[in-house]
Formats: structure tokens, C-alpha cells, sequence
């Protein structure tokens, strides 16, 4: 089962050592027991993986991670993380793939070719790791989350802070069931004790 990275971006270098020596001409070769030839069979995919990466590696070609990461990293990953870390790294190109961290989920529970999974909730990633599906000693912590209540410009509806978010005639926000800011939104009305009063409805949806 393939597990994938979280959070940190690491590389790893696979490199084969071929130990020199010298034996006998015609010493015979131990026989290969039924246990033992399955246990060479159950490690040949990742033996000619490792294979393929080094034989790449020497070859000069580039290797290429694909990393999953929530929408709200798309400036970042692109604009700073992807230039300083291929300048460092050459022989390694990076690849993405935004969108919603519930999404992803879904795209890696499905059988998505993602190395590196970054989410914006823990939420997703717990449920990945219990699935069996991450790397559990890579997942890390790095960033943390805040949400914002923003008013449009000359707005006269007095609203300062979420205490005042009833006054609002309508509120754009995430979509609580797949977006973390959609869900760290809804636990904030609720614990004002406003969630009540406010009539869910899809911003499409017309008034």
C-alpha cells in the first residue's frame, strides 16, 4: 500500500552498493527455500522502483514529486516554496495539485499518485493517517489557521466583529463540509451562540 508524505517536503536518495569479493569458482549456490523465494517475490516492486529512481538519477533525469495541497497555498507554494526549493534541489521538479483539503482526501483515498499532502485542517489528515494512508512520522504541524471577517468597503451596517455577524443582510463563507475554514467558521457562530440565526443557504441560490 502506497503512504504518502505530509507536510514536509523530504528527499530521499536512494544509492545501491554492489559489495566486492571474490569466491570460488565452483561453489554451488545454497538452495532457495519455498519461504525465502516468496519473500524475494514480495520485495521485487519496491526493489525495481528503488531501481528505477537511481538508474534515473544517474542518468541526469529529473524526478518529479506531486504534492496535494490546500487551495489557500496555491500563492505560496508556487510564488516562493516551488523556486527555492528546486534551486536546492535541481534534479527534482515539483508538481501540484490544488484544491480543497476534503477533496484531496478523496483523491488520495482513491488511489491519486500524490507524494506530499498538505491540508489545512487536521481533520483530513487524521483521517488519512487512520486509514493507513500517510506516513505517520512525517506528519508535522506547520502553519496555523485563522479565520477573518471581512466587510466591503464603505459598508454602514455597523458590523465590527463576529458578535455582530446578524446584521449582516447575507455571509459568504466555506463550504463547512469539505473546507476547514468553512468548518472553523461554523464552530465560531456556534460557539457565540448565533449559528441558530443564521439561515444557511448557497450563495447561488437567488434571495
Amino acid at each position: 500500500m502506497r503512504k504518502i508524505m505530509s507536510a514536509v517536503l523530504v528527499t530521499a536518495m536512494a544509492v545501491s552498493l554492489a559489495a566486492c569479493s571474490s569466491a570460488p569458482a565452483e561453489t554451488e549456490a545454497p538452495a532457495t527455500t519455498a519461504a525465502e523465494t516468496e519473500a524475494t517475490e514480495a520485495e521485487a516492486p519496491e526493489s525495481t522502483e528503488a531501481e528505477a529512481e537511481t538508474e534515473a538519477a544517474a542518468d541526469g533525469e529529473q524526478q518529479e514529486i506531486l504534492v496535494a495541497a490546500a487551495a489557500s497555498l496555491q500563492y505560496v507554494m508556487e510564488d516562493a516554496l516551488q523556486p527555492a526549493f528546486e534551486e536546492a534541489n535541481p534534479d527534482i521538479k515539483l508538481a501540484f495539485t490544488f484544491d480543497s483539503s476534503g477533496k484531496l482526501q478523496t483523491q488520495i483515498e482513491e488511489g491519486a499518485d500524490v507524494d506530499v499532502f498538505f491540508s489545512a485542517a487536521t481533520k483530513q489528515m487524521n483521517a488519512l493517517d487512520e486509514e493507513g494512508l500517510m506516513d505517520s512520522d512525517t506528519i508535522v504541524d506547520l502553519l496555523e489557521n485563522k479565520i477573518a471577517l471581512i466587510v466591503p468597503a464603505g459598508s454602514e451596517t455597523g458590523i465590527t466583529g463576529f458578535e455582530d455577524i446578524t446584521k449582516a443582510e447575507r455571509i459568504a463563507l466555506g463550504d463547512p463540509e469539505s473546507v476547514p475554514v468553512g468548518q472553523y467558521s461554523k464552530e465560531a457562530f456556534e460557539s457565540l451562540a448565533c449559528g441558530k440565526r443564521l439561515r444557511p443557504r448557497p450563495a447561488s441560490e437567488p434571495t
